[in-house]
């Protein structure tokens, strides 16, 4: 591969600080990563909150629910290394002008329609900037109900390679139409997936391992989405 593939900040520089927060993006912004990837959820009041799980408990001595708590409640919850949960309208009033992508994970295992697709719709034409937004998710009902509201902003479906396979299915993806696919980085998966859309752009995650890299290189990878984007942006110089 002849071109440098964009560096993706995993949660943000989350090797380093603690993952989905203002420091670790900061950090992967004042270190030259390309984008970072961040994780979205809906509050029982509609705001959209940037984490990674469902619940608190693993980064914190609270643990709630995200889904049937208000945002006067999550704000209040203080974090490992005293830091403290974000709302995306934060991280992209900070952020949205300085990197070249950011992708948006929706995190959700539903089926029913919760109001987070048209929320972000609103926050990413009120941050419209020179940063490329692009959307993703594992289930495949949000990005649908995602792209008959813009239609314009690139979708990513992110596959594995245990999931069901109804999921990476030939005819679920094309059903989505999307710009391309973040897939697991594991090579015999990735290459079955290449050979039945090798139109699509591909993403990888989650890379760590620089040395890895060099059997990635012959792979058509647009970009890297690892936790230690310091070490591929050093070995990239």
């Amino acid at each position: 591969m002849s071109i440098k593939p964009a560096i993706i900040a995993h949660r943000g520089v989350s090797s380093l600080a603690l993952e989905n927060t203002l420091t670790a993006f900061q950090m992967a912004h004042d270190m030259g990563a390309d984008g970072i990837e961040l994780d979205i959820h809906l509050s029982a009041d509609n705001k959209i909150i940037v984490f990674h799980d469902y619940k608190t408990g693993r980064l914190s001595h609270e643990n709630i629910e995200i889904a049937t708590s208000t945002w006067d409640c999550i704000s209040k919850i203080t974090l490992k290394d005293n830091e403290r949960i974000p709302l995306l309208e934060d991280v992209l009033n900070h952020f949205s002008s300085h990197f070249e992508w950011i992708n948006i994970e929706i995190k959700s295992t539903g089926l029913r329609k919760t109001g987070l697709e048209m929320s972000l719709a609103e926050l990413i034409k009120k941050y419209n900037s020179h940063c490329k937004y692009l959307v993703s998710s594992f289930n495949p009902f949000n990005l649908k109900r995602f792209k008959k509201l813009m239609p314009l902003t690139p979708l990513a479906y992110l596959i594995a390679k245990n999931e069901h396979p109804l999921l990476t299915h030939s005819k679920t993806i094309q059903s989505l139409k999307p710009r391309g696919l973040n897939i697991e980085a594991d090579f015999d998966f990735f290459d079955e997936i290449q050979g039945k859309h090798p139109d699509l752009y591909k993403w990888i995650w989650t890379l760590d391992d620089v040395n890895h890299f060099l059997n990635w290189q012959s792979r058509p990878i647009e970009a890297i989405i690892t936790n230690v984007p310091q070490k591929f942006l050093q070995n990239f110089k």
